[in-house]
């Protein structure tokens, strides 16, 4: 088994501990469906794959960029793992581990200086939030015209990204509307897909 599909799947079986990490899976289906069967595997065994795949990346003759991705992906797992294991770290640390980057505190002068520029282009008068909120409104499509138009786009993309990669023929790309952090149906500037192939 190759260093991919022992990534692909200590992240599958990770989804069995962390419900929703897995945001969407468009791999081998068996893949899937074996982890599916199998107990949720203790902590501890999950985090000694993450260090087991960290410790034979050196050796798993991936290209430079390909190596770097799967090293931080790795990183942030075994960073996931050891939470799981009830390894306590603070929360800069934890960020840090999974996201690549520390956290630094903003100054608030900082975001005074971003109100006064937002206050100075925004159109009509009155807080600056609502405005924002006004203006954002009316920059965003409802899926009604949004969907469509990724549907007509879609027929020019394809055979382009057919061009560039191997894909499989009947490969494809389905679009829908998806909640969104609002708290309301996707208004349009947001939407969800899944590639499949069939």
């Amino acid at each position: 088994m190759d260093i991919a599909e022992r990534y692909v799947r200590l992240c599958l079986r990770i989804g069995r501990r962390v419900d929703g990490f897995v945001d969407a899976y468009v791999g081998p289906p068996e893949w899937e469906a074996s982890i599916a069967a199998e107990e949720p595997a203790d902590p501890a065994r999950l985090r000694e794959e993450a260090q087991a795949l960290l410790g034979d990346l050196d050796g798993a003759g991936l290209e430079g960029d390909r190596r770097r991705w799967l090293d931080a992906q790795l990183g942030a797992l075994e960073c996931i793992t050891a939470r799981l294991c009830g390894e306590e770290m603070g929360w800069a640390d934890e960020v840090e581990r999974c996201l690549g980057v520390r956290p630094a505190r903003t100054a608030t002068g900082d975001f005074a200086d971003v109100h006064r520029r937002l206050d100075a282009v925004l159109p009509g008068s009155g807080a600056v939030r609502d405005r924002y909120v006004a203006w954002d409104a009316r920059n965003t499509l409802p899926p009604a015209t949004l969907i469509p138009a990724l549907e007509r786009l879609k027929g020019v993309l394809a055979p382009r990204a057919h061009a560039l990669a191997a894909l499989p023929e009947d490969e494809s790309v389905t679009y829908a509307s998806s909640p969104t952090s609002r708290g309301s149906p996707t208004t349009g500037t947001r939407a969800a897909f899944t590639a499949a192939s069939t």
